[in-house]
């Protein structure tokens, strides 16, 4: 009898660890981005590097929006604070197009701004992988509080996106099954010592 329950909780746990690993498969991608500042201009230019995130894009597809675009990390140089991590959210978003082909994006070309009403701050995100597109001065760029500095590429490859793979769920269920497994084997052998003594 206790075989029989052990037996149909791992057929439970396999056909959900099997469902999750299908619709993990098939969920939208997730991208981070990078753009290393390529610039001469002493006071201006700030050496380093800004990070992000690029949300909801669909494997085999061109021309499609992100859902979400997140900054993630930028030089101290720029000195200032991103007022909205979420780039989606800012004031204007001017483009926001993708084309993904195996699992890699193979175009990009977006462009955000964010003013406040006062006009005393403005940040830019910018990139484009083509030649033809939206910066004003550079192929890639990323501004902050109206100030003079920030981060740019001039290269067409100067924005580097990796396919974002974070950790399954089925790992965290695979875990639990494990431990489920251990649980009714030490109370199969305490019974079976019980039984022997």
């Amino acid at each position: 009898m206790h075989q029989a329950r052990f037996l149909r909780v791992i057929s439970i746990i396999a056909c959900g660890w099997i469902s999750l690993a299908a619709s993990a498969a098939q969920a939208a991608l997730v991208f981070s981005f990078s753009i290393e500042n390529n610039v001469v201009d002493p006071g201006n230019a700030i050496d380093g590097t800004v990070t992000g995130r690029i949300f909801g894009l669909d494997d085999d597809t061109a021309g499609q929006a992100a859902t979400s675009v997140v900054i993630d990390s930028f030089p101290a140089g720029l000195g200032g604070v991103v007022d909205e991590a979420e780039v989606l959210n800012w004031t204007n978003v001017d483009f926001n197009t993708f084309d993904v082909s195996g699992g890699e994006i193979t175009r990009a070309i977006f462009a955000a701004t964010l003013v406040t009403s006062d006009l005393a701050d403005l940040d830019q995100l910018c990139f484009r992988t083509v030649a033809n597109g939206t910066c004003s001065t550079f192929l890639n760029v990323f501004t902050m509080d109206k100030a003079d500095t920030y981060v740019a590429n001039t290269n067409i490859a100067g924005v580097t996106f990796t396919q974002y793979v974070p950790i399954p769920p089925t790992i965290g269920l695979l875990a639990n099954g494990l431990v489920l497994i251990g649980w009714f084997q030490r109370r199969s052998l305490a019974r079976r010592k019980h039984r022997t003594v």
